[in-house]
């Protein structure tokens, strides 16, 4: 039941970013995103009895910790760089300012991880 209570919140989040791309503020899409996968990841740690090392690990500590235990298959693990990739862009302040574009594809990936994690 927490699964499919978490799974909503997530879907939620993911269509409140959506609505915020729509409005034209793809960097608030962009980082209302990555907290998603963060927290996802972060669930699907402690639901398959992976350790992190850190007290509050980045987005890529969460993927590094669940492809080194093999607790995602390989076009997750693809996917999830890609995603971590745009998700810092949106976070930091870089030369490269992030594109809608950007923000969709985070969207787009982040549903399919999050559907895949259930």
């Amino acid at each position: 039941i927490k699964a499919l209570l978490r799974a909503d919140l997530f879907s939620d989040e993911l269509e409140a970013a959506d609505e915020l791309l729509s409005k034209g503020f793809h960097r608030a899409a962009g980082v209302i995103v990555g907290v998603v996968l963060e927290e996802k990841l972060t669930a699907f740690c402690r639901e398959c009895g992976v350790t992190l090392e850190k007290p509050k690990p980045a987005l890529g500590d969460l993927v590094s910790a669940l492809r080194d235990s093999q607790h995602l298959k390989e076009a997750d693990i693809y996917l999830l760089s890609r995603l971590t990739y745009l998700r810092n862009n949106f976070i930091h302040d870089r030369p490269d300012e992030p594109s809608a574009e950007d923000a969709k594809e985070l969207i787009v990936g982040a549903r399919r991880i999050v559907s895949s994690m259930v």
